[in-house]
């Protein structure tokens, strides 16, 4: 046979404090505490699409930004940078080998060298006809100033002529 059920005088001298703070405690009063002072909860953000009221998720369906405060948008990516910068270098290598390639100097031939010493005589004829067109009292700067820069374009135009006609072979530099 089991034993009897213990009275209820029996059991409250067997209470440990802790079952005694919770038979003081209010739950009911802590709870309300807690819900005043709680923040209100935020509503998850949504949109209606139809007249007839069907809601979905505004977050989910792409209308809202949110990839453009990231603090990548708008960057172009480091890789693409990267690609860019070795194929830029590949093709500065390329022109440069190209150049170191070429000869330095170019020689001019015989026809070049006639159609040269052509245009330098026609400039300095054209040079000729405006300088004797000029008049001949010169009392104000300008026309004096204008006088000495004919003077000075014809000079240098008869010492190139001058250099082709001296020199048979001549080589062009590229600097």
């Amino acid at each position: 046979r089991k034993p009897p059920v213990p009275k209820k005088k029996d059991l409250c001298n067997c209470i440990s404090p802790c079952q005694e703070n919770r038979k003081c405690k209010n739950f009911k009063k802590e709870n309300i505490k807690e819900v005043v002072s709680a923040a209100p909860k935020k509503p998850k953000p949504k949109f209606c699409d139809t007249r007839k009221g069907d809601f979905h998720d505004l977050e989910k369906s792409g209308l809202t930004p949110i990839y453009v405060y990231s603090k990548k948008f708008g960057k172009c990516p480091s890789y693409i940078i990267r690609k860019k910068q070795e194929e830029i270098q590949r093709e500065m290598n390329a022109r440069n080998e190209e150049l170191e390639k070429q000869p330095k100097c170019k020689f001019i031939s015989p026809e070049q060298r006639a159609k040269l010493l052509g245009g330098l005589k026609e400039n300095w004829e054209e040079l000729q006809k405006v300088y004797q067109a000029l008049p001949l009292m010169i009392d104000t700067i300008p026309k004096m100033q204008r006088k000495t820069k004919l003077e000075n374009k014809l000079k240098a135009l008869e010492r190139d002529i001058l250099n082709v006609e001296n020199n048979p072979y001549i080589y062009i530099y590229d600097d």
